[in-house]
């Protein structure tokens, strides 16, 4: 791994099908996408994915930037033996799916970035809901500050009502069909 840093990563699938590189959003780990992958039985490509610096059983790595995967993805690629592979990001994972798919030109076929957000917000947060906006300010501060937004808000993941303040208007416009 780059820099003496650890990074854990999963694999998922037949050996002989096309590769599909998996980047995470945040807060998660790379294992939500093989849970989904083996769920859905999707056989149709062979997953790896990994946990992005500072989650899971990766090494932080302080002041990285979005650029800052594309190592990663490189040593992944290079310790599994694959040559090419896709690659896709959902939410803050989208960036970095397209950064890898940017900076590894000869290595990446394809990238797919899915409810994605930019590399920076502005200093106001515009367009997100409350709940979002407080989960970005709160992760901003450090990991003691969004292990404690988590905690203090996971007994109300499993309630619809409660699930909804995650979305902006703008969600709910597109998810009514409005637009």
């Amino acid at each position: 791994m780059p820099q003496g840093r650890t990074v854990r990563a999963y694999e998922v699938g037949p050996p002989d099908v096309p590769v599909v590189v998996g980047i995470h959003g945040t807060p998660s780990s790379g294992l939500d996408h093989v849970v989904n992958y083996v769920a859905n039985g999707a056989l149709f490509c062979r997953l790896v994915s990994f946990d992005r610096q500072r989650y899971g059983g990766s090494t932080p790595q302080p002041g990285r930037k979005v650029r800052d995967i594309v190592p990663v993805v490189e040593a992944i690629l290079d310790h599994l033996s694959i040559e090419i592979a896709a690659v896709y990001g959902h939410s803050a994972g989208g960036m970095h799916a397209l950064a890898t798919a940017a900076l590894l030109p000869k290595r990446i076929s394809r990238a797919l970035c899915s409810g994605a957000n930019g590399p920076d917000f502005d200093p106001d947060l515009d367009g997100l809901s409350p709940l979002v906006r407080e989960e970005i300010i709160e992760t901003r501060k450090g990991p003691d500050a969004s292990r404690a937004f988590y905690r203090r808000l996971y007994p109300y993941f499993r309630d619809p009502e409660f699930e909804k303040q995650f979305f902006s208007e703008n969600d709910r416009i597109v998810s009514q069909g409005v637009v």
